[in-house]
């Protein structure tokens, strides 16, 4: 029972040891919602794009607007990072990406929470129909899942709160689209019929600031759409997670020999 107690204290004490990166996305191609949402709308489509969760978990929505319905076809949509080509398509993607850290993640279906939806997409269809007056939600992705290597800091990277006037110590890094460390672009192909020739929207993205910080994704008071969190333990963390897991041993041990 005491070792219980022990090892929760020590979990908790190291669950405090924990930094993060708040990345916020930019593109120059669209406008943002009141949520921080990008969109594209014309008379026929709404494709709004969300990035908000950890790893940058991406969310691309297309509304159909006509009473008739469009066709989304993934084989021939992609993920394009730094050059890099990746098939929106189950069939067609490799489930990891590479040593830059982006890759896909696929659930077996794919569906939206919102209340427009009127189906889901099978994770092995080419092509998905979007119905009238509804919507669909492409195969979610992660834009990455570690750390961006950042220079020591400067006085002038130093931030004491945010935008918002939220207190906060840590350091901002601002780029533009020659500095930034990540950029990428979401390719869509849409068909107005079942055999007609592909409309494209190309929009390219990229990290315009990183905040780093231990202050908690569910404390921080933006969560804008337009950004998304990476969460690693610190070098103390590391060091005590190790040493909490050889004195939980220890104990373990030596209650064993006890009995």
């Amino acid at each position: 029972m005491r070792l219980a107690f022990v090892s929760l204290t020590i979990l908790v004490i190291l669950a405090g040891c924990t930094k993060h990166q708040f990345i916020s996305i930019q593109t120059s191609a669209l406008p943002e919602d009141r949520y921080g949402a990008f969109f594209h709308e014309n008379d026929s489509l709404k494709i709004t794009y969300k990035f908000w969760g950890h790893g940058g978990s991406v969310q691309v929505e297309i509304l159909n607007k006509l009473e008739k319905p469009v066709f989304i076809d993934w084989s021939n949509s992609a993920i394009i990072s730094n050059g890099r080509s990746l098939s929106m398509w189950k069939n067609q993607s490799r489930l990891d990406a590479d040593s830059d850290g982006f890759q896909i993640r696929w659930s077996e279906t794919f569906s939206s929470t919102s209340s427009q939806i009127s189906g889901v997409i099978s994770g092995d269809s080419r092509v998905s129909m979007a119905p009238p007056q509804s919507v669909v939600v492409a195969p979610k992705f992660s834009l990455r899942n570690t750390f961006f290597p950042l220079p020591d800091p400067l006085p002038v990277n130093r931030v004491k709160e945010t935008n918002e006037g939220q207190p906060i110590r840590g350091f901002k890094y601002n780029f533009d689209r020659t500095t930034t460390p990540l950029s990428f672009r979401i390719y869509l192909a849409v068909r107005f019929t079942e055999s007609g020739d592909p409309v494209y929207f190309d929009t390219e993205f990229w990290v315009q600031e990183i905040l780093q910080t231990q202050l908690k994704p569910e404390e921080y008071y933006k969560k804008r759409q337009k950004q998304f969190y990476i969460t690693e333990m610190t070098d103390g963390g590391k060091a005590g997670f190790i040493l909490a897991g050889s004195a939980i041993l220890v104990g373990y041990a030596a209650l064993k020999v006890q009995e």
